[in-house]
């Protein structure tokens, strides 16, 4: 595995970048799901001096299910969906702030360094973070549904 010398980066393949762009929409997809949602919890959350990052979007919308005068169940069911949404936040981030690199096959994917390992992209991955991505988006989706639609 090597990492290209800057503007050297090998072209990744078109299968590649399509399993890229779907845990990227995906994800954007989850986060603009909880957003509504949180929005629903705290009227005004959605304004541009409410912008957070994933992480703290997670947090607070922890802190929102929690603090929420829906019933218990709702309040478990929200609380559940933001932690499913808190576990997604390291594996978008881990993708999306990786960087290029070439396999030994000349294949060229992204990779993220991490404290004593390296850790590679493979597409059977990153599609499964896009499916893990979908999967809490329609389960957010349904607590929305089922309390405050």
């Amino acid at each position: 595995m090597t990492e290209p010398s800057p503007g050297t980066h090998a072209a990744a393949s078109s299968a590649y970048l399509l399993a890229l762009g779907r845990a990227t929409y995906n994800f954007a997809c989850l986060e603009w799901s909880v957003k509504q949602l949180m929005e629903r919890l705290r009227p005004g959350h959605l304004e541009p001096k409410h912008s957070r990052t994933a992480g703290e979007l997670a947090e607070d919308f922890l802190h929102a299910a929690r603090k929420t005068d829906l019933s218990d169940a709702a309040i478990n069911d929200l609380v559940d969906a933001g932690h499913r949404f808190r576990a997604m936040v390291p594996i978008r981030n881990d993708l999306l702030h990786a960087h290029p690199v070439t396999a030994a096959n000349g294949e060229a994917m992204l990779a993220r360094n991490h404290t004593n390992s390296f850790n590679t992209w493979e597409r059977a991955e990153i599609d499964e973070a896009a499916d893990s991505f979908a999967e809490v988006t329609r389960a957010v989706a349904e607590v929305q549904r089922k309390y405050l639609a």
